[in-house]
């Protein structure tokens, strides 16, 4: 399984796939590996976005899409009168209650961070609180980057000591708050148990601080980052073993699949099925590389 966030790892710009890359993951699809997102967009971002570039659901180009960073969409591809993602709901139901019910803490501590900003001051926006109960990210914008890189660790350290059932994370000059059953290592870990792939046959693309949940080894996927990623997140990947493009954006993808030569060809026969709705995978073995 290859999991791939967007911004500033396949998506560059925020509108644009280079066509390379679309067609390095056709050629992984055909040799049995599954592609998956993994990504703070939210599905019908997705949806629209890979349609435009010609891999929609009709193409099975990606069996699976993690949308806020939370939920998880399978691609169900015998679905009338045209395949389509249909959520996940025994994962996704779930993870909506507990921020239905975490939502107002994780409100005051975007409050606190907003406060934090001022006393240093630093310009900053919370975002409108209905956005943040759809989907399920408590954000805070920064007018500079390295303002949002010092807040979150303020605000880490803050809820280590509250023993909160939140966390945090940090992309670009966003600072959010999730709930730590969320994020993108815990939703990758639930969509690979899933599908039956273990986690060493996993490899996480990423470029951003909300993507080291991922990355860092914490879940035991393989990791790579293109050249333009956070220092951070190189650090962090170098530090579990990963790969480390010199290429950016889809460049450095291509580069990272075609280093990581054991899922670049994978021994499987035939690719994997993605589970259907009762998350079954009847033709697929845990024993399968994928």
């Amino acid at each position: 399984m290859v999991a791939l966030d967007l911004d500033g790892t396949i998506l560059e710009s925020g509108t644009t796939i280079d066509h390379q890359v679309l067609t390095t993951l056709e050629t992984l699809q055909t040799k049995g590996v599954m592609c998956v997102t993994a990504t703070g967009r939210p599905l019908d971002f997705q949806v629209e976005l890979f349609e435009r570039h010609n891999v929609g659901p009709a193409t099975g180009r990606f069996a699976a899409l993690i949308a806020n960073e939370r939920e998880i969409h399978l691609l169900d591809e015998h679905r009338q009168p045209a395949p389509a993602y249909h959520p996940y709901d025994e994962w996704n139901v779930v993870i909506r209650k507990r921020w239905d019910a975490l939502i107002d803490e994780a409100m005051r501590w975007v409050d606190r961070v907003a406060a934090e900003a001022d006393r240093r001051g630093w310009t900053s926006r919370r975002f409108d609180r209905s956005e943040i109960a759809r989907r399920g990210l408590a954000t805070i914008r920064l007018e500079l980057s390295q303002h949002a890189a010092v807040l979150r660790d303020w605000l880490a350290d803050q809820l280590l000591d509250a023993e909160s059932e939140l966390a945090c994370n940090r992309n670009t000059r966003l600072v959010q708050v999730v709930d730590r059953q969320a994020g993108k290592g815990n939703v990758l870990a639930t969509l690979a148990d899933l599908c039956g792939v273990p986690a060493d046959q996993v490899l996480a693309i990423g470029d951003s601080s909300n993507d080291m949940s991922m990355l860092d080894g914490a879940f035991g996927f393989r990791a790579a980052t293109p050249g333009n990623a956070d220092a951070e997140v190189k650090d962090a990947v170098r530090k579990c073993g990963g790969y480390v493009a010199q290429a950016t954006v889809g460049a450095g993808v291509i580069e990272a699949l075609t280093a990581v030569t054991a899922l670049v060809t994978p021994t499987a026969t035939t690719p994997p099925t993605p589970p259907t709705a009762t998350g079954q995978s009847p033709s697929q073995s845990h024993d399968t590389p994928v």
